[in-house]
């Protein structure tokens, strides 16, 4: 095997060295002209130009519904966006364009938009920028004593013992099976789960939202029984964080077990502005409950700037806060070189990079997004060209384009097959400046995916970039490809794994961002057959598929990591795929009727719930940390070690987390205990149509303020002779709808919450 090895190896080197001496021939033909250009508005995003482009010039509405994740509702196509607005917005314009209105956050609003009306948001005045959603996709025993969680658990050196009650874990996700005895707790008496929006059905959906069905309480959640039937992602995930094992007691027993769990059950196809408007919901259904919420987000994709300023970050950023904390996945996509970066010198300079699909039958043929992100206030421009790597010819290209220009371009590139020519369908869209972080953006799209015959394997795309004074950072952006110089010399570039840590998770500076390592490499299956896992390395080892740092703008990321290379949980059993004889499945409990089955699953989207569990125990000590506060907590507390080394650094982030530890410094900080218990504040019913009942907790709070999004007051009252609990019925039904705040205070505390009229 050694020698085998070494002989693969060499002839690896040979082919690189071969190439290198090769040179690709002068481009000698004219570029093809575009079929179809779009002058977009300056407060339209690339994408979503893209998608205006694609309709205008009559693209096929079964490749627009899955390229753009349109949905169909009565004959007519709606798309999910992002909208940023100014004071001068009339709402009443968007409503006359049947434009759903979601969730806010700052200036931001999540929407469903008609796609025939798409074009008529960009003349409302008041509407600064529009971004429709880009697709996300799922970041795929030992944990728990890895993590120190068994100590937390236990009580030990602490004051109490510490299992995730009275806090709220939420999970955004599907492959949610509603019935699986472990969201019980423990002795199987008490159902954890008490919400859920299933965002892809029909029925009521929650108040405020246009879409999906909201099931509430035990026995019409479990009646449901299950979201979808071919996965079982959501299942697994939150197992971790908040599975109570049920009577299989220890070995499968998730973190914050004793958390309520409320679900989202993510929209088909999934997007960013669906996840974001997932997240509103759980926090409101928190600030309901009058408990502390932590989400797991265990979704990413690489379509954003990397560097914090996109719009599901903005989003976030503006989400989160005291007892209201994000976590995401880092991604799987650590050892694929899917990104590319170059720092162009003072003269001019043209680097290239190829596109191969690993695992397509010809490493040619597919489709894919390619994202371009420039240095703010610069231009570059570029190319996508056809190439033959066997005769180093060029076959095809487009013109050369400039970032200087904010348009959208078509193209039907053809290459030069003797017999058969194959076409590449080519979407360019360009952005002078981006007005988030005024970079240039490029997006570009195509569909390689005719070179599917054997005599295809040399033609490639290949993406080129001139510039000068400048840099870029480019990624692909669907599961497969990466960028390669195919063993050509510079200026043929290869692609790297630095910045694969992904967008949605990973980049926001209010996310918790979690990468994986190991900490089960073998397991025996349910029929006692031995198994190593699938990405094998040494136990406490970070795993090889984990996302790794910087963001574009140089911060560390991940913050943290925890196991996720391998770990058992929960599995849905209506998903077929599970049975007695799975080589995943390794235990399973059963009612006389029902089997229902733990089995292992490794990524990030594992490690992730892992440090939500973990940061629910910590919020059931201080329910009142923010971000920032359980960001500082976590790194001075971290696990370092050989595997690690010295920290923090772009692969460990600060290392392995460490409940037990951390735990113990916030018992420590001066005044928690305070909070454990006292001081809270929840409200019913919220959304609410104005009859407001609150319940005040704390002897000291003594006035009430309600006032709107302006800070104008629409409700004020002083109470006297507060009790150890207060109910205090509130009637605000004459004021319009809309986000409206609850203040109760006096001259020592200051509890807010966020109600909505409707």
């Amino acid at each position: 095997m050694k020698n085998f090895t070494f002989l693969l190896i060499g002839l690896v080197a040979l082919t690189f060295t071969t190439n290198a001496q090769k040179t690709i021939a002068k481009k000698t033909k004219k570029a093809t002209k575009a079929s179809y250009v779009y002058k977009q508005p300056n407060n339209c995003s690339p994408y979503t130009a893209m998608l205006i482009a694609d309709i205008k010039n009559k693209g096929r509405t079964d490749k627009l519904v899955e390229k753009y994740n349109l949905t169909e509702r009565e004959n007519k196509f709606f798309v999910s966006a992002f909208i940023k607005v100014s004071d001068e917005l009339n709402k009443s314009e968007l409503y006359d364009l049947n434009i759903k209105l979601n969730t806010q956050a700052g200036n931001i609003y999540t929407a469903i938009i008609p796609v025939e009306n798409l074009e008529k948001l960009f003349l409302i005045e008041g509407v600064e920028y529009v971004e429709i959603g880009h697709k996300a996709e799922f970041q795929l025993d030992e944990a728990r004593s890895a993590t120190w969680v068994d100590l937390v658990h236990d009580g030990y050196n602490l004051s109490q013992s510490y299992t995730g009650d009275g806090v709220i874990v939420g999970d955004i996700d599907c492959g949610f099976d509603y019935t699986h005895p472990t969201f019980y707790n423990a002795d199987y008496t008490q159902y954890r789960i008490s919400r859920v929006w299933e965002q892809n059905e029909t029925g009521t959906p929650p108040p405020v939202y246009s879409y999906g069905n909201e099931l509430v309480g035990e026995s019409t959640i479990t009646s449901d029984g299950y979201d979808i039937t071919n996965s079982s992602h959501g299942t697994h995930v939150t197992g971790i964080a908040a599975g109570s094992g049920s009577i299989l007691s220890d070995a499968y027993k998730g973190v914050a077990y004793e958390s309520e769990i409320v679900l989202v059950s993510l929209h088909s196809p999934p997007a960013d502005t669906y996840i974001a408007d997932g997240i509103s919901y759980i926090f409101d259904c928190a600030d309901f409950a009058g408990k502390p919420a932590v989400i797991n987000i265990s979704l990413g994709n690489h379509f954003g700037p990397h560097d914090g300023t996109s719009f599901f970050d903005q989003y976030c950023d503006a989400m989160v806060g005291e007892g209201r904390i994000l976590v995401g996945a880092a991604g799987n996509d650590g050892f694929f070189k899917l990104h590319l970066n170059y720092d162009f010198g003072s003269n001019e300079e043209t680097v290239y990079s190829f596109i191969e699909f690993l695992g397509s039958s010809n490493n040619t043929n597919g489709s894919t997004f390619i994202a371009i992100w420039g240095e703010a206030y610069t231009d570059f421009t570029i190319a996508v060209n056809i190439c033959n790597i066997d005769n180093q010819v060029y076959e095809d290209y487009t013109p050369y384009i400039s970032t200087s220009t904010d348009n959208t371009y078509n193209y039907t590139l053809i290459d030069s097959d003797p017999t058969d020519s194959d076409e590449c369908i080519v979407s360019i869209t360009v952005e002078h400046s981006n007005p988030f972080n005024n970079k240039p953006n490029v997006k570009i799209y195509f569909d390689n995916t005719d070179q599917d015959e054997p005599g295809d394997i040399y033609d490639y795309v290949e993406i080129e970039i001139k510039g000068s004074n400048t840099s870029f950072d480019a990624w692909c952006c669907s599961e497969g490809p990466i960028f390669t110089n195919k063993g050509f010399a510079s200026p043929r570039l290869d692609g790297n794994t630095n910045t694969t840590i992904a967008e949605i998770g990973g980049t926001g500076n209010s996310i918790i961002t979690v990468g994986a390592y190991t900490s089960k490499n073998n397991y025996y299956d349910f029929q006692g057959i031995n198994h190593n896992i699938p990405y094998y390395v040494e136990n406490g080892e970070i795993a090889p598929f984990s996302g790794l740092g910087p963001t574009v703008d140089g911060r560390i990321k991940p913050d943290i990591t925890a196991p996720g290379n391998v770990i058992v949980s929960s599995v849905n059993s209506f998903d077929a795929q599970y049975t007695s004889t799975s080589t995943e499945v390794v235990d399973g409990v059963n009612d006389g009727t029902t089997t229902w089955w733990f089995a292992t699953m490794q990524g990030t989207s594992m490690a992730c719930p892992m440090v939500t569990g973990i940061v629910a125990l910590w919020l059931e000590a201080n329910p009142n940390l923010t971000p920032d506060e359980i960001k500082q907590f976590m790194q001075n507390n971290a696990w370092t070690d050989s595997y690690t080394g010295s920290v923090p650094n772009y692969t460990w982030g600060y290392g392995k987390i460490n409940a037990h530890e951390t735990i113990k410094a916030i018992e420590n900080t001066v005044g928690v205990a305070t909070f454990n218990k006292n001081n809270k504040l929840s409200i019913f019913s919220n959304p609410s149509n104005g009859q407001i009942i609150l319940n005040i907790n704390d002897e000291t709070m003594a006035n009430i303020q309600i006032f709107d999004l302006l800070g104008k007051i629409v409700y004020s009252k002083q109470i006297k002779n507060i009790k150890n609990k207060t109910v205090v019925k509130i009637d605000i039904s004459n004021n319009s709808q809309g986000i409206y705040f609850v203040k109760v205070y006096n001259d020592n505390i200051v509890k807010v919450k966020k109600i909505i009229l409707y």
